[in-house]
């Protein structure tokens, strides 16, 4: 129904710009009607997601800006009304989905007061009067009013969000006092993409220097801290420098689970630098920023062929993007882009899974993909899930894009879901999952990729939270 209703909108469109260039009485009324029944349509909408609590078509935000946006614009066009009022209106958008991509990067879950929704509906009341004064010539000042009404509307949205924003990321987040005093030990891999480029490696030793921190290189074997067993017990505090499957080794070791863990990027996407440093370049090199400690869940994840201990994972078509991006180079970014293209070409992106969350179960039909974790990123700073993911609270957090149209639609619908989750929209065809134990099942076996790296192909896959990891944050 909801798919339906979208798809009426979008198709009324083109109609009722051609009923405008009438300039008629009757094209007017018709106008009105469509506009009526958009605003109504809108109202249902919004009733049958509160009370079915159920993942709608994605076409349904894009389709109210669509037909609002075009009439605007149209009637600007016509000289109707200036040209602010339409700036207005798009500029809020740019600068209301800038302030919540920055408070992505920053993990901080914003609040926007006056909601894009009703904006969406102040701006039909104010095209149905601007119509109605086509048909009926009413009094200017209900029209000045309602423009008036809807730009104070946009701009305290702004305002609202902006101020919110800078309020959060003020506050501190309470961590434990700073270590000052402890020796650091950093645990370089080689073999990291990003050891291989001169600069990287000169500032892994201005970090050893400035941090007053020994560097010891692990060796080249599949046990990464074979033989450095030793030094790792004689100190408390280790900075792991590496990619995220560097860290995810060390969170899969029990010699670092009594250990204060940190992290230095040497990797392609880094997902924990994206964690661990929010975006902010080389805090991470400056003396003056100390390392406080943080409790991290760590995730157990359990698949038909084993298990291991993670911070992130996601099934689906992302992990397939890892299965065909194995064959690394020295350009990481390109390794990721070229995964993409062979899985946007080859593979599968749609999966009927039962999940069941806490014992509730819900059925996700034509589902894309699925992200789960407590690291929110994928890395180069693009968010996996949406809104602030507390990393201590025993809970999995997990962020699914389930396509309620055709299945053809479902690769090209990633990348709108990867927006999405950039600005921190929990719209359609995106849905979140919370729980202490999620289990998915599938009939159809499907991808996992775990700390970026892929895992394999399962039928059923459990997550929950095993225990807690001591990391060093700035």
């Amino acid at each position: 129904m909801k798919g339906t209703l979208a798809l009426l909108r979008v198709g009324a469109i083109p109609i009722v710009i051609y009923l405008l260039w009438k300039e008629s009485s009757f094209a007017y009324f018709i106008v009105m009607v469509v506009i009526g029944l958009a605003f109504t349509s809108r109202i249902f909408e919004l009733i049958w997601e509160r009370r079915q609590r159920k993942v709608g078509s994605f076409l349904g935000p894009i389709s109210n800006r669509l037909l609002i946006l075009s009439l605007l614009l149209f009637l600007t066009l016509i000289d109707v009304f200036f040209l602010l009022p339409f700036l207005v209106f798009v500029f809020r958008d740019i600068i209301v989905n800038f302030v919540r991509w920055r408070a992505g990067l920053d993990d901080v879950s914003v609040r926007v007061v006056i909601s894009g929704t009703v904006l969406n509906l102040s701006q039909y009341l104010f095209l149905f009067v601007v119509f109605l004064d086509k048909l009926l010539s009413i009094s200017p000042l209900f029209i000045y009013l309602g423009e008036v009404i809807a730009i104070l509307l946009a701009v305290s949205s702004c305002i609202l969000i902006i101020w919110s924003y800078i309020a959060l990321t003020a506050v501190k987040k309470d961590l434990s006092p700073p270590r000052s005093n402890e020796k650091i030990l950093i645990l370089t891999n080689k073999r990291s993409r990003g050891y291989r480029d001169i600069y990287r490696r000169r500032l892994l030793k201005i970090f050893a220097r400035r941090r007053g921190a020994e560097i010891i290189y692990l060796p080249h074997v599949e046990n990464l801290f074979e033989g450095v067993s030793e030094q790792i017990s004689q100190k408390n505090q280790i900075i792991i420098a590496g990619g995220d499957g560097s860290f995810e080794k060390a969170l899969n070791s029990p010699l670092f689970h009594k250990k204060n863990l940190g992290f230095f990027p040497l990797g392609a996407g880094n997902a924990y630098y994206s964690y661990f440093y929010k975006g902010k370049r080389f805090e991470y090199l400056r003396s003056r920023f100390q390392f406080q400690e943080q409790s991290l869940d760590v995730l157990e994840i359990e698949w038909d062929n084993g298990k291991l201990e993670t911070c992130f994972l996601s099934i689906g078509i992302d992990a397939e993007v890892m299965r065909l991006s194995r064959e690394r180079t020295h350009h990481g970014f390109s390794d990721y882009v070229v995964g993409s293209w062979r899985a946007l070409r080859k593979s599968r992106a749609s999966y009927d899974f039962q999940i069941v969350v806490d014992g509730k179960k819900e059925i996700l039909e034509n589902c894309v993909n699925a992200t789960f974790g407590k690291i929110p990123y994928y890395g180069f700073s693009v968010r996996s899930l949406i809104g602030e993911v507390r990393p201590d609270n025993r809970l999995v957090y997990g962020l699914a894009l389930v396509n309620t149209h055709s299945s053809l639609l479902n690769k090209p619908l990633r990348l709108w879901g990867l927006l999405l989750a950039m600005v921190g929209l929990e719209k359609d065809p995106l849905i979140s999952l919370k729980g202490k134990m999620i289990i998915i099942k599938s009939e159809v076996p499907f991808p996992v990729q775990a700390g970026g790296d892929f895992v394999g192909f399962t039928h059923t896959l459990r997550i929950k939270v095993k225990r807690q990891q001591k990391v060093l944050m700035i």
